[in-house]
């Protein structure tokens, strides 16, 4: 056996027997004080990591909860800013409205007859688009003289005060979230209608635009990003020396506007918040629960606002974690004690026969070592400490194209490229005088052929009994493929990268010109609403008032053309109206909720009952026709659908008008239907398209804006519209609703 091994080799296995003999001498001489030493050292160790490891996660649980409590209360803060400040801007634009004003004022003056001028109402029902408002009109004495829509609740005392107010103050007033009639939270914005005015002149009249908190606001605060059984969000607001919960709490039914505490509890983060704190505390909450909270205020307004969780839902994980830890170090000890105690015995057992077995231990490792040199994959080299080659097996012979008989005759450093033999030189030498006695390279060798072949180096120091060196066992890997591979991956992933920051700079590009037209969107629905409709009001203000201070003096022809002149005044004030209505129709946030149509369309129909009593129109609505989708653009959509069919059945004596819902499959289809002038269903396509109107205003009045608006409500949830019909023989309009918005 020993013919076979290569050379060098044999020269381990003495140093290797002295080695093993001394170290079995040395073991049969411990105590057992080194094992249980070695094992509470182990035990130390293993508890002492296990509490670190606990420490690190329960900061780190606590510390991304506070930062999701702050990313929650700072989103609904925005949010209900944005809100209360959208709110707050239509209360001014009605108080600054002339034509409104103007209006109201003149109505008022003559004893508020019934019904209201159509104009009030179409310039209100204008301001109510896109919001949740229920907008009355009272004079001066308080007495309620105009509401739309009809239903709800009467002004209470606190708005018709904050009204007169108003009235006194010529001023945009709030009248925060209170207690209304039958002790549900309301709240309103009261403005004068003092549009038109002088300077210093009083209103005789004043809006209540009344909000229902719990339609949008509290929704608003009460959702939620992620399931959680404890987790809520509080609006909360200083009155005197209290702080007051302003929404419906998740943990105690009944107590929005009603629960309050003294600022004297300091322990409360609702206090903390309405006395101007910004941050992340404990404490606890209305429940007397100990709590994680983040405190803050709602930009523009006086509410304070509070995200918190239950302390008890952030600690259940740790308690799990603590669990989980806990039984591991305990078996981790354990184990570590078997261990020890099992080494301890095994190395007993070890060292009173090694004696007996080392000269067979030392020949079994001998064949293993042949065998292993001899069949290794890698290319093996054993070196002497001069670095001349004493032996090479067969992969390293293949690697630098030589036989072993030529790299015997050889250095390391021959068959190493030369830019590298300097690098091996420091290496050989410090494992020579160092402790390692290891090293490795990456490093280029010479194949016979004068190729380059790129090799992972790793080489070993074998020392005899008294340490001095014998040789290196020198394992070479070659990695010329691999390191090609890696080039040509490195390279595609450049490309790639470069890719990508082209695709970013383009969506960069693309998000820059969408917010350029968002603007330009803004500034053109601005100048509509405030430029153009400014000298349409004075047009029409004028032409009437020539008409009715100089009607007499003028002959028939002449007033034809003030009329003509009025009509086509307030056409173009409709039109103007209807596309402000197209474009926030197609901006406003949605918000999905349950709707019922049914409902909706009753009230809409009751309106337009109201404003045309002497019609006779048989209407057929279903008991409840529930959907989800957004509760204001389904308000609007159903207005435009029931408007038309009231408007193009008014030539019948007895007109129908149905709302129904058809089912098509799994998909449900729901209709307006009515029996009146029909359509052309060759202009089927135009009836959906903005200005494509089938009738003259002469025949039925109107833009042209109504279906295109009805089209991008639709789509916006997700649904699709299309019309039925002939001439003379009614409409029937047809829509679906999709699970969300649509592009």
């Amino acid at each position: 056996m020993d013919d076979q091994l290569p050379e060098g080799s044999r020269d381990v296995a003495p140093e290797a027997a002295a080695a093993a003999a001394a170290g079995a001498r040395i073991g049969r001489r411990r105590a057992l004080r080194a094992p249980l030493l070695i094992f509470l050292v182990l035990a130390f160790v293993i508890a002492l990591v296990g509490y670190a490891v606990y420490r690190q996660l329960a900061a780190s649980q606590r510390a991304q909860q506070g930062r999701q409590l702050a990313a929650v209360r700072d989103l609904k803060a925005g949010e209900i800013s944005r809100w209360y400040a959208s709110h707050l801007e239509v209360a001014r634009a009605m108080a600054a409205d002339p034509e409104l004003g103007s209006a109201v004022r003149h109505w008022v003056a003559a004893g508020h007859p019934a019904p209201a001028p159509p104009e009030i109402s179409a310039i209100v029902n204008a301001y109510r688009a896109g919001f949740d408002l229920r907008v009355a009109i009272v004079d001066a004495a308080g007495a309620r003289v105009f509401a739309q829509p009809l239903r709800g609740a009467p002004a209470s005392a606190r708005e018709v005060s904050f009204a007169k107010q108003s009235i006194a103050g010529g001023e945009v007033l709030f009248t925060d979230i209170f207690l209304g009639p039958g002790g549900r939270p309301a709240m309103a914005f009261t403005a004068p209608a003092a549009g038109g005015l002088p300077a210093g002149a009083a209103a005789n009249a004043a809006y209540i635009l009344q909000v229902d908190p719990g339609q949008l606001l509290y929704p608003l605060i009460q959702r939620w990003p992620t399931l959680s059984p404890s987790a809520e969000t509080l609006l909360v607001q200083r009155r005197g020396t209290s702080v007051v919960y302003l929404n419906t709490l998740r943990h105690k039914a009944g107590t929005a506007v009603r629960l309050q505490f003294p600022l004297t509890r300091k322990d409360l983060p609702a206090v903390r918040a309405v006395m101007g704190e910004h941050a992340l505390a404990t404490g606890v909450d209305y429940r007397g629960v100990p709590v994680l909270a983040s405190v803050g205020q709602v930009p523009g307004t006086r509410w304070g606002m509070v995200s918190k969780i239950d302390l008890s839902e952030i600690d259940a994980p740790l308690r799990r974690i603590a669990l989980v830890v806990g039984a591991g170090v305990i078996g981790a000890i354990l184990l570590a004690g078997a261990g020890v105690l099992l080494v301890w015995r095994r190395r007993e057992s070890a060292q009173m026969s090694l004696q007996l077995g080392v000269e067979r231990e030392l020949r079994l490792s001998e064949r293993r070592f042949q065998e292993a040199f001899v069949h290794a994959p890698v290319g093996m080299l054993l070196v002497r400490s001069d670095r001349s080659i004493s032996s090479a097996n067969p992969a390293m012979c293949r690697i630098v194209g030589r036989d072993e008989e030529e790299l015997r005759a050889l250095t390391f450093d021959a068959v190493t490229a030369p830019e590298d033999r300097g690098h091996v030189l420091e290496s050989v030498a410090r494992a020579l005088g160092g402790p390692e006695g290891a090293f490795a390279l990456d490093q280029c060798l010479v194949h016979k052929g004068g190729e380059p072949v790129w090799a992972r180096v790793t080489a070993t120091l074998v020392r005899d009994g008294d340490g001095e060196a014998v040789h290196f066992v020198f394992v070479v890997e070659d990695v010329t493929e691999r390191l090609r591979a890696d080039r040509a991956r490195l390279a595609a992933e450049a490309a790639l990268a470069e890719m990508n920051a082209d695709l970013e700079r383009r969506v960069v590009a693309r998000t820059e010109e969408l917010a350029q037209s968002n603007q330009e969107l803004e500034a053109f629905s601005y100048s509509v609403s405030h430029d153009l409709r400014a000298p349409l009001r004075a047009l029409d203000g004028f032409s009437l008032a020539l008409a009715e201070d100089y009607g007499a003096i003028l002959d028939e022809s002449a007033q034809d053309y003030l009329r003509r002149i009025r009509a086509a005044s307030q056409r173009m004030a409709q039109l103007i109206d209807d596309l402000l209505q197209l474009s926030r129709v197609t901006r406003a946030v949605m918000a999905p909720e349950p709707v019922d149509l049914a409902e909706i369309a009753g009230d809409v129909l009751d309106d337009l009952r109201a404003a045309d009593s002497a019609r006779e129109v048989d209407v057929s609505l279903p008991a409840s026709l529930v959907v989800s989708g957004d509760a204001k653009l389904l308000e609007i959509l159903l207005v435009n659908l029931l408007g038309n069919a009231w408007k193009f059945t008014s030539g019948k004596a007895t007109a129908h008008i149905e709302l129904g819902v058809e089912h098509a499959g799994h998909a449900a289809v729901y209709f307006v239907r009515d029996d009146g002038a029909g359509f052309d269903p060759v202009y089927t396509d135009k009836l959906f398209t903005p200005f494509q109107r089938l009738h003259t205003s002469e025949e039925f009045p109107g833009t042209g804006i109504g279906l295109a608006t009805v089209k991008r409500i639709v789509r916006r949830h997700g649904g699709n519209v299309w019309a039925e019909g002939a001439v003379g023989a009614g409409t029937t309009v047809h829509f679906t609703l999709g699970e969300g918005e649509s592009g």
